[in-house]
């Protein structure tokens, strides 16, 4: 009685902790993501395929509108061909002017001061500026002058009865946003950089405060996390650098926005190499995307049957799906071809249809190990039944 009770316990004890070392292990192996010995690492952080939106500072419906400036007097006033004065938005573009009209007027004067975005001049006599029309210029019915973004102007003007009329035309601008799927938003009323929403992640701004004409910026947004096997790490591609495969042989490089968040770079353009022959952690495939040959491995009713498509040993165009013949495993002639151009609204490769396609279901990275614990204690709980039996039947003698 008392060594049946000894190795009850002998034995309950090695299972309980078999099993927590087994399933501690197990779990620590599948969340852990270090340098494996084939050169393959698994990315332990959330990559996403994205959606682009572009933005340009493009000129709006209302630029150069004529307008009239009823507040203009004959006394001498300075003007500037800024934002402030405008009430619309200038960009800091050279090429881009302000024009200031003077019409029905007896005299006037006006000097340009290119001051470059600077404080305004103190005098006309500022070194500076420069007299563009003197009081007793005959000038005609009107005289028009252009006035770089930045820079000011100074206008005297006289009438005999009642005040010069003064008209200016000024540049507006604004941010044109285009999403990836084509659709065009309102054009906004400003090009500065800090008007962009931030749940757009900014790719080529970097430090720039303003958005200027004929240099659009990128931005992702539309998020879809990639499948955890997909995004790795490989020695003999892009020097190990962070890529993305898409299917055997082609891959896109994964890119780091200006806030640190990480994106599979489909802009780009998808890559290829040849190094690639098949998906990481997928059947018949090893850790660093070689094909492990898997015809004519042992098969049964038990176990070792693949029912997905999987790689072809010496060919990396297509995957095709195995049958379990005669306790082994036989190549069927089930195969989809592997895509060699996949569009940029679907620059994904589906290893179940061959298909190319815009989104992927998320595969978990995770792996739960708890059925391992369910076992253990419904192993141990048997015994405990066991034991209570033997000493019923025990009692009973």
């Amino acid at each position: 009685m008392k060594k049946s009770k000894r190795l009850f316990f002998i034995l309950a004890f090695i299972l309980l902790v078999a099993t927590s070392i087994y399933g501690i292990i197990g779990s620590f192996s599948i969340l852990t993501t270090g340098q494996q010995p084939q050169g393959f690492t698994l990315i332990g952080e959330e990559i996403y395929i994205p959606q682009y939106f572009t933005g340009e500072c493009i000129a709006r419906a209302d630029n150069l509108a004529t307008i009239k400036k009823t507040s203009h007097t004959d006394d001498p006033i300075w003007y500037s061909c800024t934002t402030n004065e405008a009430g619309k938005y200038i960009p800091n573009v050279n090429s881009i002017q302000c024009e200031y009209e003077i019409s029905d007027f007896s005299t006037a004067t006006a000097y340009i001061c290119n001051v470059n975005g600077g404080e305004k001049p103190i005098s006309t006599d500022d070194s500076r500026c420069k007299k563009e029309t003197g009081f007793f210029d005959i000038v005609g019915d009107s005289i028009r002058y252009s006035v770089n973004v930045g820079d000011y102007i100074y206008i005297d003007t006289d009438k005999i009865i009642g005040n010069a009329q003064l008209k200016v035309k000024y540049p507006s601008y604004g941010l044109r946003i285009r999403t990836a799927d084509g659709f065009v938003q309102s054009t906004t009323t400003s090009c500065e950089a800090n008007s962009i929403s931030s749940q757009y992640h900014t790719i080529d701004i970097n430090d720039r405060f303003e958005i200027l004409p004929d240099a659009p910026f990128n931005a992702v947004t539309g998020l879809q996390k990639v499948m955890s096997t997909q995004a790795v790490t490989l020695n003999d591609v892009e020097n190990g650098a962070q890529i993305y495969i898409t299917r055997p042989n082609y891959y896109y490089k994964i890119k780091e926005a200006e806030d640190g968040f990480k994106y599979v770079a489909t802009s780009e353009g998808e890559r290829r190499s040849t190094n690639i022959e098949c998906i990481p952690r997928t059947t018949g495939c090893s850790d660093d995307a070689k094909i492990i040959n898997i015809q004519d491995q042992s098969c049964d009713k038990y176990g070792g049957s693949i029912t997905n498509y999987a790689p072809v040993s010496g060919d990396s165009t297509k995957l095709c799906k195995y049958s379990c013949s005669s306790g082994t495993l036989k190549i069927t002639s089930d195969c989809i071809q592997v895509q060699t151009d996949c569009p940029e609204n679907k620059p994904l490769w589906d290893t179940t249809t061959g298909k190319c396609v815009a989104t992927m279901p998320i595969e978990s990275q995770k792996v739960s190990y708890s059925y391992l614990w369910i076992a253990g204690i419904g192993i141990i709980g048997a015994l405990l039944l066991r034991r209570r039996a033997l000493l019923g039947e025990e009692a009973k003698k």
